[in-house]
Order: C-alpha cells, then sequence, then structure tokens
C-alpha cells in the first residue's frame, strides 16, 4: 500500500501545471487566478509531506522500526497504522505535536524524518 501510495504522490508532485502563473485585466479575473495558484500550492506542499512520510515509513520498514512510534517509542496502533500506514506517530504523540503547531509553540525536540 505504502509503495502505491508513493507513486501517486510522485505522479502528483510532478504535475504542476496548476500554477501556472496568469494575468488579467480584469481584478476580478486576477484574483481568481491567485486564488487558483495559492490553493495548487498548498495541494503541493500537502503532496510533497505526505511524500516525505511515505519514503520515511518504507525507510522504517527497511530499518526494522515501522509501527514505533518516533517520539515515545511505543507501538502504534494497528488500527491506525491501516488507516495512515505512513503514521510515524502514535495517536497522543501525534496529538501533541499537532497541538504545538497548531499554537506556534516549538516541541523540545523532533525526530529526523
Amino acid at each position: 500500500m505504502l509503495r502505491a501510495k508513493l507513486a501517486e504522490l510522485e505522479a502528483g508532485v510532478r504535475r504542476l501545471d496548476g500554477i501556472a502563473v496568469e494575468t488579467a485585466p480584469d481584478a476580478m479575473d486576477e484574483s481568481a487566478f491567485a486564488n487558483g495558484r495559492d490553493f495548487e500550492v498548498e495541494r503541493l506542499v500537502q503532496m510533497a509531506s505526505m511524500l516525505v512520510s511515505t519514503r520515511a515509513a518504507l525507510d522504517r520498514i527497511a530499518d526494522g522500526s515501522y509501527g514505533a512510534c518516533l517520539d515515545c517509542g511505543q507501538t502504534i496502533s494497528p488500527k491506525r497504522l491501516a488507516v495512515l500506514p505512513w503514521a510515524g506517530y502514535c495517536r497522543p504523540c501525534q496529538e501533541n505535536l499537532d497541538l504545538l503547531r497548531d499554537t506556534g509553540t516549538s516541541p523540545l525536540r523532533l525526530p529526523e524524518i
């Protein structure tokens, strides 16, 4: 499943045609073009992040550490891995990371992915 997701993401990242810079004499059209570009850029950032996570999961499979939380070392729930096979963190640790990101606080340590 991870290899299929990796192929899908790599193909998607290569398609950058939605980020073309277009200009229009009409301010409304210009605004619509800018909004479309912003959406495509955000989508590309999300895809690139998931690509990194997927590659990291494949690396963890290769080195035998797949399924262990990168923060606390506890086993990641098989249900979580079934839904998010690229997950690197158990649910509680992921929630802590999300909370820290939402509040703009830097965590004390983040493992290299």
